[in-house]
């Protein structure tokens, strides 16, 4: 294009009177930088323009005066808006963008519409303004228009919450290649809003986003894909984004090096350096723990438990959780700083609040012990229920030890088993095995009210001998008696017991009947229910 000559004929017709070349004019003379000039011809554009604020007061009457020709409007919106080449005023800056808003412009409502969102502009916040604004912008085609409606409709931001609404902006937006649109429509095919969920199609919405540079769809498509247990892909999508810059993918290609997941190869001291980076420079607040961790640990790193407590201290003060607790841990057992229990419980408190239950454990026991606050068992139980309502094994067992302190030996034995159930370790399992021996007549008594769940129980611990002597004629005693009452599990382990002779004559024919009268019940799966208080028992043993 002659950019010369166009200017040229810009100017003759100008010199005519002829608004739009006026405009244009104005518009070259400003990209040129003759803004002096520029903004007269603009100016003459749209013809009675207000020079100064003072010209506001009557504002309908100065909308009226400006004339039809909406480039001019928006450049000069734009110019006073930034300061370019005139003033810097808010005041004209709005009064143009509305000029021009009012004869349709798409780009002065849009303006108008995210300064009435965000209180910009002067203007202050006025969601219903800036969603009537949007709309008429979104309705004219304008795809940021569009996706910032979308969000407004996402988020309930002056209109009810409406989902359905909000994803057809988003695929009209993603339709005219708006990338940002794009990866929301991938997170509402993601997550199932106003639409059934659909991740590969959510996949598919990130992965055409990412094609255009977005940092947050290459980490979005991470993340679908991480969950998927698709992790070498996840690995490359993650690559991609820390190599944008997003200081959350870097963490987790850290996190991938450190765990080698997806069969990368792994590279501690390499996972370290990246975690310590965005602990350091980025602040990234997850990365302080496991900048912490690996210290306290010695993973990538010399052990250091000093430099250990430093990072712990960082991440208990951004507010995480788990940061607190370990920040309490090691003030409370003197690691790598002087013991101060005072401080230990402060911070487990914190960790506390936030659900955490290894801290919540930790209070109980701060207030079973009288440790820097007043023995209190009731507290110490409130804290222990809450953590072992999260399945931590040592609130269930420091439960059992409070009931059985109380010889509510009933209750000891069910938190025990419950620690015990879910002690991956096997820390807590000598404890339930030696309490179920000293305690094995008193349970039985206290659990005579369910007979058929004692005599279940009573048959597995026979059988499995771990407990008492073994003995499978006992046990085969206790599992006719609970198949009497027809219970199905039992049944099964009856028709065990005929087949293979144990506790009694081997009948094979017997056995059959057994079988039979089990595969009838139309309950497959009897042998896996556990229904009482002792049958984990038979569970421990041959599961």
């Amino acid at each position: 294009m002659d950019h010369t000559k166009a200017k040229k004929f810009f100017l003759s017709s100008a010199e005519q009177g002829f608004p739009d070349a006026q405009a244009a004019l104005g518009c070259r003379l400003v990209e040129e930088g003759n803004y002096d000039e520029g903004v007269i011809w603009l100016q003459r554009a749209i013809q009675k323009l207000p020079s100064s604020p003072c010209h506001l007061s009557n504002f309908n009457v100065t909308l009226h005066i400006l004339q039809d020709n909406t480039r001019a409007l928006l450049k000069l919106a734009i110019m006073h808006e930034e300061g370019d080449g005139v003033e810097r005023n808010n005041d004209l800056a709005v009064l143009y963008y509305k000029a021009a808003a009012n004869r349709d412009e798409p780009v002065a409502q849009y303006v108008l519409g995210m300064s009435y969102r965000l209180g910009q502009l002067g203007l202050r916040p006025n969601p219903q303004e800036a969603l009537n604004y949007l709309r008429k912008s979104a309705e004219s085609g304008y795809t940021a228009a569009q996706r910032l409606l979308g969000m407004m409709y996402d988020e309930g931001i002056g209109t009810a919450r409406d989902y359905v609404t909000a994803l057809g902006w988003f695929r009209k937006a993603a339709a005219q290649g708006d990338s940002v649109a794009m990866g929301l429509l991938g997170s509402y095919y993601e997550c199932g809003y106003g639409v059934p969920k659909d991740p590969i199609r959510a996949l598919d919405c990130y992965v055409i986003s990412a094609r255009d540079g977005s940092a947050l769809a290459e980490y979005s498509a991470a993340q679908l894909l991480h969950r998927r247990k698709q992790y070498e892909e996840a690995y490359d999508w993650y690559s991609r984004a820390a190599n944008h810059g997003r200081a959350s993918a870097k963490f987790m290609v850290a996190r991938y090096l450190l765990h080698g997941w997806g069969g990368i190869a792994k590279d501690e001291e390499k996972a370290f350096q990246i975690m310590l980076v965005l602990s350091d420079e980025d602040e990234l607040a997850e990365s302080h723990l496991w900048v912490g961790t690996c210290y306290e640990e010695g993973v990538g790193i010399s052990k250091d438990l000093g430099k250990a407590f430093k990072y712990y201290l960082k991440s208990a003060e951004s507010g995480d959780a788990e940061g607190q607790y370990q920040l309490g841990y090691m003030l409370s057992n003197g690691n790598g700083v002087e013991r101060n229990r005072k401080k230990a419980l402060a911070w487990y408190i914190k960790s506390a609040e936030q659900g955490n239950p290894a801290a919540q454990n930790s209070v109980g026991v701060y207030h079973l012990k009288g440790i820097e606050t007043p023995r209190d068992t009731e507290k110490a139980r409130e804290f222990f229920l809450k953590a072992a309502s999260q399945h931590l094994p040592d609130a269930q067992t420091n439960l059992g030890i409070l009931c059985a302190s109380e010889s509510d030996h009933k209750q000891a034995a069910l938190w025990y088993l419950k620690a015990a159930k879910h002690d991956e370790q096997g820390t807590v399992t000598v404890i339930v095995m030696y309490y179920l021996r000293q305690h094995l007549t008193r349970l039985c008594c206290c659990f005579n009210f369910h007979p058929l769940g004692a005599l279940k129980a009573l048959g597995g611990i026979y059988e499995a001998g771990t407990v008492v002597q073994q003995s499978f004629e006992s046990a085969y005693s206790f599992f006719q008696r609970a198949a009497a009452q027809g219970d199905i599990e039992s049944v099964i382990r009856v028709a065990n017991y005929y087949e293979n002779g144990w506790g009694v004559a081997q009948d094979l024919d017997m056995a059959l009947a057994h079988y039979l009268k089990a595969s009838q019940s139309g309950d497959p799966g009897a042998y896996s229910i556990v229904s009482n208080l002792l049958v984990w028992i038979l569970n421990y043993v041959f599961v």
